[in-house]
């Protein structure tokens, strides 16, 4: 990339990605290490993605989650998904293994 004449010269092959997909260039859920555990927040497109899943190494690939997390994650993924009203899902868990509940994300 370059300027030229105070015009912004692109690569021939580069792609233009609005604002919205921006958010999902790096994709995953976000994991937040607590000491007791953890908390995974899921964006809605994450937790829709992950709801798709048939299994566990699946769920990891979907949703961009540890795979160290992705059994205990695959077996909520119901609940991770009717719990989604449109701005994403915060998972408590206890160590790798239990998750404790899954609430919404208000969107603000």
């Amino acid at each position: 990339m370059k300027i030229n004449n105070n015009e912004l010269v692109m690569p021939n092959n580069y792609s233009v990605v609005n604002e919205e997909e921006m958010t999902y260039v790096d994709g995953g859920a976000s994991v937040e290490n607590k000491g007791w555990g953890y908390y995974v927040y899921f964006t809605h497109r994450e937790s829709q993605l992950a709801y798709g899943a048939k299994n566990n190494v699946d769920f990891c690939a979907r949703a961009g989650v540890p795979l160290q997390l992705s059994y205990a994650l695959y077996i909520f993924k119901t609940a991770i998904k009717n719990n989604d009203k449109g701005s994403g899902v915060l998972v408590r868990m206890r160590g790798q293994g239990i998750a404790a509940y899954v609430i919404s994300i208000s969107a603000r």
